[in-house]
């Protein structure tokens, strides 16, 4: 690959399609952002979230807070750490409110190189914590590790091997974390850890 700059504007070109139209459309945001963290590619919903963003850095979009989070996040993907990853996160509308938010993302490829990063940003949902908020969640010591790194974006495969642990040891734990959270799925867990000051 010569170029991926230029690949990953073929990529983008190629998608004018069905599958363009409808990403386009899509009622959530939606971005392309290159290699170098600039932002290609915005559908409707992302141009009315972020009217200027186009050919600007994705940081611009980024609560200060969450910088350094979502930037370990695009790299991930970028050096093929990762191929995808889910994690809540804080951006910041043009009007400078903050929202936050679930980011889904995945790297693109052009002939087997990552040239960029395509995701869907979404709002966060309420939680519908179980603890009340006057009682303080309690977690194990490993249960805050595994918890910091379903936080990272991994995976339970991941997870296990990152701690040395078996992997239904490792659903065992996320699962206790889901409760203790009182939590749904894996990013409620991760969104109400951080309204608790947990991560």
């Amino acid at each position: 690959m010569n170029d991926p700059a230029v690949a990953l504007t073929q990529l983008i070109d190629a998608m004018r399609s069905d599958i363009y139209s409808a990403l386009s459309g899509m009622g959530m945001p939606a971005y392309v952002i290159d290699r170098e963290g600039t932002i290609r590619w915005l559908n409707s919903a992302g141009l009315a979230l972020w009217p200027n963003a186009l050919n600007k850095k994705f940081s611009t979009v980024m609560a200060p807070e969450e910088l350094r989070h979502a930037r370990e996040q695009f790299a991930r993907k970028v050096i093929g750490e990762a191929d995808a990853t889910e994690y809540a996160t804080s951006v910041v509308d043009a009007d400078g409110r903050m929202m936050d938010v679930d980011v889904s993302s995945v790297a693109l490829r052009a002939d087997g190189e990552v040239v960029g990063v395509f995701g869907v940003v979404t709002p966060a949902r309420a939680q519908n914590l179980v603890n009340p908020p006057h009682k303080a969640v309690e977690l194990t010591p490993r249960q805050r590790q595994v918890l910091r790194l379903l936080g990272e974006g991994r995976t339970t495969v991941t997870i296990a091997s990152d701690l040395g642990i078996a992997d239904e040891t490792a659903r065992n734990h996320i699962k206790a974390v889901l409760r203790a959270l009182g939590a749904r799925s894996r990013l409620e867990a991760v969104v109400a850890a951080r309204r608790e000051g947990l991560l």
